[in-house]
């Protein structure tokens, strides 16, 4: 015997459902718990499923409509089974009436409130006389010339202005979106004691102004710190590379530019072998070369690793998208003042945010969490630079 599957009833408020869209056809085959169309409420979208087995005999109600809770949209049976006439005939629409709630879409109904608008009395355009957006902006246009509703007008939503999109807009985009669609990032954070930090940057700053004529700031030291940890742990400076793994046997270190239209990425060589102040200086100028856009591509290609530092931006921290193909990136946030246990002793230190986002494909936990813990402890002792 044929079943009918109903408009549910999903809250106690709901009176009737509109049928948005049909995954299935007469003459498919469902089963107990397969999606069979979705449908609109005021308060939500969700699909209704199949509540027997069997062959798809009669669609009765169709895309568009409204219809009442537990009345029939369409029948389920057996392959060849006859329906009686009644089971045939389509529920009627429902009719909206001043007993029954007026149909009309989330958005609508928002804007009508927002603007003081009685919607009991505007004819809806969309399916079943569903009021929706366009209905209210047409009253509301209906009104302009009545002086009384000036203050409405006022209101009116701004036109929005659109701009086309950068083709380095573009390209993030699209390296960001297969970053995460492909890659599946695991994430490790440690909140790193920051003194040592400051006081490296009082003895250096002097001897990279004296030397190279550039200003030294904490991102070079955190460069230099990284590039010598890296060297350490070649499990990370890595990429996946179809079905192999490449391990690099130097450290190519990205470092993020934040410029006018974008973000670039320019690449410190070697940097496992430069010293403090040679990171100081060559960072310093390829920073100035993305901002002026002059980078080459020797300059930008062939990262194997990258720090993105947002603490001049008052960021506590944050987790960045690794930057394909390689397989991981720190995150840095800025040095603030927190309290900290230092032997067994509650004190204010300057404290900074480390976040590491890796490759779960190629990089396990374990190796993860051991490089935060090195890098963590490097930067909190810093002596070991003036080697």
């Amino acid at each position: 015997m044929a079943v009918s599957i109903n408009m549910p009833k999903l809250g106690l408020q709901m009176h009737s459902g509109l049928i948005t869209e049909w995954y299935v056809k007469e003459g498919d085959k469902v089963e107990i718990g397969m999606p069979v169309f979705a449908i609109e409420t005021d308060k939500l979208v969700t699909d209704v499923e199949a509540t027997a087995t069997g062959i798809v005999l009669k669609i009765v109600a169709q895309a568009g409509e409204e219809i009442e809770i537990t009345k029939p949209c369409c029948y389920v049976g057996e392959e060849g089974e006859a329906l009686r006439l009644e089971e045939t005939q389509s529920p009627a629409p429902v009719k909206i009436s001043e007993k029954q709630p007026v149909s009309i879409t989330p958005l609508a109904k928002k804007m009508a409130k927002e603007y003081n608008v009685d919607y009991t009395n505007i004819k809806g355009s969309g399916a079943g006389g569903r009021i929706q957006k366009e209905d209210i902006l047409a009253f509301l246009d209906e009104r302009k010339s009545e002086p009384e509703i000036e203050c409405i007008e006022k209101r009116k939503p701004e036109v929005a202005e659109y701009r086309p999109v950068s083709a380095m807009r573009k390209t993030i985009g699209k390296r960001l979106a297969e970053s995460k669609r492909e890659i599946p990032h695991v994430y490790f954070q440690n909140e790193v004691d920051a003194t040592q930090l400051l006081h490296a940057k009082k003895i250096f700053s002097d001897r990279a102004l004296l030397k190279n004529g550039n200003k030294l700031t904490i991102n070079h030291i955190i460069l230099k710190c990284t590039a010598f940890v890296l060297a350490e742990f070649r499990d990370i400076n890595a990429r996946l590379a179809d079905d192999r793994i490449a391990y690099f046997p130097h450290v190519n270190l990205g470092m993020a530019v934040s410029v006018q239209n974008g973000l670039l990425v320019p690449v410190i060589r070697n940097a496992e072998e430069k010293s403090l102040l040679e990171i100081s200086k060559e960072a310093f100028e390829l920073a100035k070369k993305a901002r002026d856009g002059k980078l080459m591509p020797e300059e930008y290609e062939d990262g194997t690793f990258t720090v993105s530092n947002l603490g001049a931006a008052g960021i506590d921290g944050f987790q960045a998208i690794i930057n394909p193909p390689e397989a991981g990136i720190l995150a840095i946030g800025a040095i603030k003042e927190k309290p900290a246990v230092i032997d067994g002793q509650i004190v204010i230190r300057p404290m900074m945010t480390l976040t590491g986002s890796f490759d779960h494909r190629l990089i396990d936990g374990e190796t993860a969490a051991k490089f935060m813990a090195r890098i963590s402890e490097v930067l909190e002792e810093v002596a070991w630079l003036a080697l």
